[in-house]
């Protein structure tokens, strides 16, 4: 799978109505030596593939007398993501900055970008999440160099970020003051939510994490021997829908939260992101209590997309031609979602179709069938 290290990575979320780039220079002169910038473009299809839902441009800035890596920019173009409720503009920016990569932490998960987390960007920037998002408490497993969550800030309450790897998690919190401060220490934050990392091993009890709304998770599930931590993990981040809001009236202090959910993304051809999705839908063994465990309750689903890579371009023009297409790679969207009444009294209107307010992307979703596992190629 491959990879993306650099120095100093700047994101930029960019909604607008689909547009041609233009070529632009590639190289900038400095005092002491010059920066070639090339481009490489992931573009989520449906997966019929006749849909273009959005886009990620990465810019790559070289140093051309080292050979060193710079900065690097990611624009992502949401040509589905345009919708009156979400209150945004056309052109709607948010610029994620990824600090600088060095030779200790160089390989580590801190420095590497998988590709389900450019689809995962995408996915969040649909406008059925960013409706769905605000005001939520969001949580991030695996988060690597953060990319999904830190999208997935920008319009929620909070989100906490968590890793296993202590560069990540070091490198985690300096991308967030790089995006929440300036040099003065002002805020000056384009995210809403308040976000925060949390050390977490997924083997370990993890009793005092918080309940949040909903778990993100973009190529967690790469090997089958994870499926088990990763289950109890979200689990322990999910509301059971028994935990009281906090208020000074009776009215108030019955409510409950709504009940959580998961939204796991991951690459189509890996046998152990649909064995992910059959435990959880279908029940599985318990390894650690040598016993059989019931489905969650609530409604899973499993949508098909396709991730369209180019190979790295002189202009941002090229990625669109055919030629300098790398591969298409499926992409595995797991969404679990488990009911519950905002009070005790009211009814459970989310029964029937639990998942309508989380479905990226919504009018061009394709769920995926038994035909759909038989038929796609897994490599590992």
């Amino acid at each position: 799978m491959t990879n993306v290290n650099a120095r100093n990575i700047i994101f930029v979320i960019l909604l607008s109505a689909g547009s041609i780039f233009t070529k632009q220079e590639c190289h900038v002169h400095s005092l002491s030596n010059t920066i070639k910038t090339d481009y490489r473009k992931s573009t989520l299809l449906s997966w019929e593939g006749n849909i273009d839902l959005g886009s990620c441009v990465e810019e790559r800035s070289t140093s051309i007398d080292d050979n060193e890596l710079g900065s690097s920019l990611i624009k992502i173009n949401t040509i589905h993501g345009r919708n009156s409720d979400t209150g945004d503009d056309d052109n709607n920016e948010l610029i994620l900055k990824f600090p600088e990569i060095n030779e200790d932490n160089n390989g580590s998960l801190a420095s590497q970008h998988c590709l389900s987390a450019f689809a995962s960007a995408i996915l969040l920037q649909s406008n059925e999440f960013k409706v769905f998002s605000k005001g939520k408490d969001i949580a991030e497993l695996g988060a690597g160099r953060g990319l999904a969550g830190m999208v997935a800030a920008e319009k929620s309450c909070n989100c906490i970020i968590t890793e296993y790897d202590n560069d990540a998690i070091e490198l985690l919190q300096e991308t967030i003051t790089a995006n929440t401060k300036n040099e003065n220490d002002n805020d000056t934050s384009n995210l809403q939510a308040t976000i925060t990392t949390k050390k977490l091993d997924w083997r370990d009890d993890n009793s005092d994490i918080p309940y949040v709304d909903l778990v993100l998770g973009s190529d967690i599930a790469y090997y089958y021997h994870l499926l088990r931590p990763i289950m109890d993990t979200c689990r322990k981040f999910m509301n059971p829908g028994s935990v009281s809001v906090s208020g000074d009236d009776e009215e108030e202090s019955s409510k409950k939260r709504p009940g959580s959910s998961i939204f796991i993304v991951g690459q189509a051809n890996r046998e152990s992101q649909w064995d992910l999705y059959t435990n959880i839908k279908n029940g599985c063994y318990n390894q650690l209590t040598d016993e059989r465990e019931p489905p969650w309750t609530g409604i899973t689903k499993l949508y098909l997309y396709n991730l369209q890579i180019s190979i790295f371009c002189n202009s941002k023009k090229d990625c669109d031609s055919k030629k300098y297409i790398d591969g298409i790679i499926p992409i595995h969207l797991i969404i679990h979602h488990d009911p519950t009444p905002v009070t005790a009294d009211d009814d459970n209107d989310d029964e029937e179709n639990p998942t309508n307010i989380l479905i990226p992307f919504q009018e061009y979703a394709y769920e995926a069938t038994e035909a759909d596992y038989e038929n796609i190629l897994k490599t590992f």
